[in-house]
């Protein structure tokens, strides 16, 4: 992701973080309190950072994550998106009450990485409480929207379509607001 897609996410996620004034940013933007986790990945995970939002500093601290620009040119959705699993699977088990969800973002095809049915095969294996999160994929560039929207079905989430929107249109369809 380089250039004016990396731009837009960095703005999406600046809006998130309560730089957007609208009613719907004001009611999107991350709460105190919340649990996130960016997963950072090309070819492989490359970083991945998890705070809980107890003020500008955490937001600043994973604004850092989302902001930093050393990339590949593969692109390991499937891998990712079992990393967030793991992540997902150890967040329920430690607070059950606590809604989780996956937002995945890719501007490119997976061609990295385990594939679409290793992926499946891992998550089949989950137990049923990290099988009710849902992943939520956003989809914009080049990335397979047929590949995004079979992976959300299968783990009871939607596909939002940014390419005809905006990338932060498509978090707050995501967090409710449209």
């Amino acid at each position: 992701m380089r250039g004016e897609r990396i731009a837009g996410l960095r703005a999406a996620f600046a809006g998130l973080s309560g730089a957007d004034p609208t009613s719907t940013g004001k009611f999107a933007r991350f709460y105190r309190g919340e649990h996130l986790t960016v997963v950072r990945f090309g070819g492989r995970v490359l970083q991945e950072r998890t705070v809980t939002v107890r003020g500008d500093g955490d937001l600043r601290a994973l604004g850092k994550v989302v902001a930093a620009g050393s990339f590949d040119d593969s692109t390991a959705v499937w891998s990712a998106l079992d990393r967030g699993y793991r992540i997902a699977t150890d967040a329920v088990r430690e607070a059950p009450e606590r809604p989780v969800a996956i937002v995945l973002m890719t501007d490119g095809e997976s061609n990295a990485g385990i594939s679409y049915a290793e992926f499946l095969r891992r998550y089949e294996r989950l137990g049923a409480d990290a099988r009710e999160v849902p992943t939520f994929p956003v989809h914009f560039g080049e990335a397979d929207a047929a590949a995004l929207d079979k992976a959300a079905r299968a783990t009871g989430g939607r596909m939002v379509d940014a390419g005809r929107s905006s990338l932060s249109d498509a978090f707050k369809a995501i967090r409710g607001c449209h």
